[in-house]
């Protein structure tokens, strides 16, 4: 992985985001791009798990060692940064709210340094939004192959905004994207407004929930997310979410892969075990085939 800067233009000096890409990202056939939390770090997933377990653990490196490890198609990852929009000019460098909330103050009771909405801006980039809209713009859209197809793994508000973004262009994304798998979905039905992209959603997307129940269980859920909803195995941190599923979400994304006509049948919960869904041909196959 390596380190590209948004605007693409921008030098490493001026204002910019860096995000994750892969060097294969040119000539892969497949594409997987994930947006986390807008909390977060550059590749960080959870910290309470990078301090009680590991670096790799609790960050991108497990889950792209996994990608390039299982991935029969030359897959490429993009790590959006939908959490470092701020830009510190004196450090020159990006960072989230909670770090420049920390920078020191004058005095104890000091209040936290203003953000200049243009100095302390990066272009494209001002909020979760542009930032999601920039990365498919600039990276996926001019960085791919134009017949890569392409994976979507979204976060909490990460997941909301991606989704909002497609229904705005969807017919420019929706002869490439092949699934989206979610975490903690914030998206209802309500935020289901493009009739074209609700079809695909409700087929082709996944909300992986918190639960105590084993990973994968079918959950309850679909009438208000209005997608196919199973547990993540992760009972408490939302920010857990997908260190617990991101195996799961990538062999779904392998199914779907593998049958051109794939299609989830609607399920409601985690009664309905040995769940069907339809393959390429025209039969079915348990969950997790």
């Amino acid at each position: 992985m390596v380190i590209t800067r948004l605007p693409t233009a921008a030098t490493k000096n001026e204002n910019h985001v860096p995000v994750l890409t892969s060097t294969n990202l040119s000539t892969a056939n497949r594409v997987i791009v994930y947006i986390g939390e807008s909390c977060q770090d550059l590749g960080i997933f959870a910290y309470r798990l990078i301090g009680s377990g590991t670096i790799s653990s609790g960050s991108a490196l497990d889950f792209v060692h996994h990608v390039k490890a299982t991935s029969r198609d030359n897959a490429a990852v993009v790590v959006a940064n939908p959490g470092q929009l701020i830009w510190h000019r004196r450090g020159k460098q990006a960072m989230t709210q909670h770090t420049w909330h920390a920078i020191p103050r004058e005095t104890a009771v000091s209040q936290p340094m203003r953000v200049d909405v243009v100095r302390n801006r990066v272009p494209n980039n001002q909020g979760i939004q542009q930032h999601i809209a920039c990365v498919f713009e600039e990276v996926v859209d001019q960085m791919t192959h134009k017949d890569a197809k392409i994976d979507i793994i979204g976060m909490g508000d990460g997941a909301l905004e991606v989704v909002e973004y497609l229904q705005q262009d969807w017919g420019k994304w929706g002869g490439r994207v092949d699934a989206i798998a979610v975490g903690a979905s914030h998206i209802w039905q309500t935020d289901i407004r493009d009739e074209r992209f609700g079809k695909f959603w409700g087929r082709r997307g996944r909300a992986y929930l918190i639960s105590s129940e084993d990973i994968d269980t079918p959950l309850t859920g679909r009438e208000g997310f209005l997608c196919n909803c199973y547990s993540s195995g992760e009972p408490s941190h939302m920010e857990l979410i997908l260190t617990s599923a991101y195996k799961s979400m990538l062999d779904y994304f392998k199914v779907v892969a593998e049958n051109p006509d794939y299609e989830a049948l609607p399920q409601n919960s985690s009664s309905e075990q040995g769940i069907e869904e339809k393959d390429a041909n025209g039969g079915t196959g348990e969950k997790g085939w």
